[in-house]
């Protein structure tokens, strides 16, 4: 089997290896106020510069730097992470966190879009007609929501009955969330003074070509950035 990353999230410096959870950077801002005055005039145009600091909603929430999935020389299905170990977790108790957007970008020149948007199927990806990508074409898609129970014999967790639409992040034709409807991980709870934070399952499903120029003695080389976007402001709150 060989290993493929599926690295970056947005905000992290670098990809290591592992499952490292980086927290994302607190909403600030900051700045000066000038004053200008032409000199002997009466009267003049003033610029303030409006600071803004966060307090009770900032950001506080770790997601995995980098994931690794595993594909067959032949091509076919991979093996990916499971729901339970890649996961976005809100630590905040300030409020809920709305993931707006989930954006993946392959690695240009070495990776291209698979002409399918079937992840889940066993068979080899097909390539786009004059493909030149250097290791193969991918199809690859994610799904999340509430974590299920962990398997009795296994341990793993995986997603439970109820998930939101998945979207595609690579293949024939990508998606993304539904500004509609992003997905939503409730606030952390504290029981006798312990923070917990909400855990949002993500389970990748992935596709891949008959792999060239890879094999199984090769590293680890990297697939594909996915940016995750987050706010603490519901986009679909009403306004006055």
């Amino acid at each position: 089997m060989k290993k493929t990353m599926v690295g970056a999230v947005a905000l992290s410096a670098a990809l290591v290896l592992g499952c490292a959870t980086p927290a994302f950077a607190e909403v600030s801002a900051s700045g000066d106020t000038a004053f200008d005055q032409a000199a002997g005039a009466a009267t003049g145009d003033q610029t303030t510069v409006v600071q803004l600091e966060a307090t009770t909603t900032q950001i506080n929430a770790t997601v995995p730097v980098t994931v690794v999935v595993s594909a067959k020389i032949e091509g076919g299905k991979m093996i990916t992470p499971s729901a339970g170990a890649y996961k976005i977790v809100n630590n905040s108790t300030a409020g809920s966190l709305y993931v707006t957007s989930a954006a993946g970008t392959l690695v240009a020149g070495e990776w291209s879009d698979a002409a399918s948007t079937d992840a889940a199927a066993d068979t080899a990806a097909p390539r786009p007609e004059s493909d030149t990508a250097k290791y193969g074409s991918v199809v690859v898609t994610l799904t999340s929501g509430a974590l299920g129970e962990a398997d009795a014999d296994t341990g793993v967790v995986e997603l439970g009955t109820t998930t939101n639409e998945p979207i595609t992040l690579a293949g024939l034709a990508k998606t993304d969330i539904k500004a509609e409807s992003p997905w939503v991980i409730e606030k952390a709870t504290v029981v006798d003074g312990v923070t917990k934070g909400t855990e949002l399952g993500l389970k990748l499903a992935a596709r891949g070509s008959a792999l060239a120029d890879l094999t199984t003695a090769s590293d680890a080389v990297k697939l594909m950035d996915i940016v995750y976007t987050v706010t603490m402001v519901n986009p679909n709150a009403a306004t006055a």
